[in-house]
């Protein structure tokens, strides 16, 4: 009876070990939670579901519910094997993972919820059907180029505004979400890749936009239809500003309480480079100010 018996604990220990490694292994090289592949399969997962709507003149693309890495996959460096991990454990060995800049460290985050994006910045000729004191920017004065000088809180009136005439619960993207669509199912430094040759053919920016914004959704879209993700105008999201991700939410909920001090906006704009149009990037400002060339992309909720 003794033998089967330390058998059974032998065949138990085995197992518990080989688990451990095999966690330990997973989170290693960064594999997507069990839970998400299970609930959407590998990446890419999520996308457009194909439903489209127009709200004042502006579509609206559906996307579904789906997971994605985010954060930037270029200044969060992974270090080698053993680096990784030590770093679970506290140790010093090999080289540990870099974290440099506000998009690190990357995690993956799930989109529980399905939400509709605007596949275009908000055009002035749209915006200003708002009323109130707000004026173009003397830089992007067109009826289709995008609004400028928008505050986070002119914004937030903006989305208000538009919930009161249509169907549906218009806000701010969350970070997340805003990400989630940017890259598109992707995962390089834009959505078409890594080659900043391309980024001309998708984006207005420092080198081909003569320092203003131009007509929305003149140049090639995302892989999920939307357009000016990269460049033209910044894009406010509901977040509030944090200097890196450590403790950010692993959902598409935003990271905000209360009234905080600065607001983050996304994209980049006609005025910066290339490296300042990537998917991951982010910067923040208070959300009173009027910045010329920011401006506004919301999302949609729908029973």
């Amino acid at each position: 009876m003794r033998r089967p018996r330390f058998r059974t604990i032998v065949i138990l220990f085995l197992l518990a070990l080989l688990s451990g490694i095999g966690y330990v292994a997973w989170v290693i090289l960064d594999f997507p939670p069990p839970g998400l592949i299970l609930s959407y399969g590998l990446p890419p997962a999520g996308g457009p579901t194909g439903r489209t709507d127009e709200v004042e003149g502006v579509t609206y693309i559906e996307l579904s519910p789906g997971y994605f890495r985010m954060g930037s996959h270029d200044l969060c460096e992974r270090g080698d094997l053993i680096g990784r991990f030590s770093e679970m454990f506290g140790l010093s060995w090999g080289v540990p993972p870099e974290h440099k800049g506000g998009e690190c460290p990357t995690r993956w985050v799930e989109l529980e919820e399905p939400f509709w994006i605007a596949a275009t910045e908000i055009p002035n000729e749209v915006f200003e059907r708002m009323g109130g004191t707000w004026e173009r920017s003397p830089y992007s004065k067109e009826d289709r180029q995008p609004a400028g000088r928008v505050s986070w809180r002119k914004a937030r009136k903006f989305c208000d505004w538009l919930t009161e005439r249509a169907d549906g619960t218009f806000r701010l993207p969350t970070e997340a979400e805003w990400e989630y669509a940017a890259r598109a199912g992707t995962t390089g430094k834009w959505s078409f890749g890594n080659s900043e040759k391309l980024l001309g053919a998708h984006a207005w920016f420092a080198d081909n936009s003569v320092d203003d914004p131009h007509d929305v959704g003149t140049k090639l879209p995302n892989p999920w239809g939307l357009f000016d993700m990269h460049g033209n105008v910044w894009e406010w999201v509901a977040d509030e500003a944090h200097e890196d991700y450590t403790g950010a939410p692993r959902t598409g909920e935003a990271w905000a309480a209360g009234d905080p001090e600065f607001r983050v906006f996304r994209g980049g704009g006609c005025m910066v480079g290339a490296d300042d149009c990537r998917s991951s990037q982010r910067r923040w400002t208070t959300p009173k100010r009027r910045i010329t060339y920011i401006g506004v992309r919301p999302v949609m909720e729908r029973p």
